[in-house]
């Protein structure tokens, strides 16, 4: 679910449902479904207007307007208008859309972007391949610092999307990885919030930097400019080969460490200062 609302003659509450390219219609007392409509690829948003209700079909471009209520076996909305030209590459934007999309899952239930919400993190720690509990890492900034997983198990993000596929039961072929790789390794992070116009650091950044390149140790294993060795280290989690992880983007992509230890960057620069000494 992305987006929720109550329809104007509160009977339907409508969820937009990302994953599943459909508008689900509830009863507001009950929350039984009592009514689902195709919108288009990754729907988010609601408004009432005209005496429809809309949603943005984000992978598709498209605002999509539909009449309510919402019924049954109804097969396509009233109208959609496609806005803009996505300069995004075709390959990219497939890739994009499996990655979005849970009709790929062999149960129709499940996509990467569950976890992996727009190449983030749903910040939890699960239990699904073969490292053991760990925190969901963001695909930022992914290519070229393999190996993946925070065991390190998988050499390439080609041998990722496989093993993830597998995990939810897609029957995929060696080109559909290929362009789920392919929209990983264009997830890139937005510029700092915490640094000057033009992505410069500011004073303090600079000192930080002085800090983390001398003092503090840090580029031992966060060497720019992935800001990882892309090597297992006996890490922060005793006992336990670590994948050194990327900094790249750090700053809105907790919590942190193998098992989502510290909830801040603060928390885990503070662990981190102890670790070195």
């Amino acid at each position: 679910p992305m987006t929720m609302a109550l329809a104007p003659s509160s009977d339907q509450f409508l969820v937009t449902l990302s994953a599943s390219n459909a508008v689900l219609a509830l009863d507001p007392n009950t929350l039984a479904e009592v009514g689902r409509l195709p919108v288009g690829n990754d729907p988010r948003g609601l408004v009432f207007a005209h005496g429809r209700a809309w949603t943005y079909a984000w992978l598709d471009d498209a605002l999509v307007g539909f009449d309510l209520p919402v019924m049954k076996g109804q097969s396509a909305p009233a109208v959609s208008v496609v806005i803009g030209n996505d300069p995004t590459p075709l390959e990219v934007r497939q890739g994009q859309r499996m990655f979005n999309d849970a009709t790929f899952s062999k149960n129709k239930d499940f996509s990467c972007n569950n976890c992996h919400i727009d190449g983030l993190t749903d910040g939890l720690v699960w239990n699904l391949l073969v490292d053991g509990n760990v925190n969901t890492l963001a695909f930022r900034n992914v290519g070229g610092t393999g190996p993946f997983l925070w065991g390190g198990q998988l050499p390439t993000l080609f041998d990722f999307s496989r093993e993830v596929l597998k995990l939810v039961g897609a029957d995929a072929s060696g080109s559909e990885m290929e362009l789920l790789t392919t929209y990983m390794q264009s997830v890139t992070a937005p510029p700092n919030p915490y640094s000057a116009p033009g992505g410069k650091l500011t004073p303090l950044g600079k000192m930080g930097r002085a800090i983390f390149e001398s003092a503090g140790g840090c580029t031992a294993c966060h060497s720019a400019p992935l800001f990882t060795n892309k090597s297992m280290v006996d890490g922060k989690t005793k006992g336990i080969l670590t994948d050194v992880p990327s900094l790249i983007g750090v700053y809105d992509t907790a919590p942190y460490g193998r098992l989502g230890q510290w909830a801040s960057v603060e928390d885990m620069v503070a662990y981190a200062a102890e670790f070195t000494g």
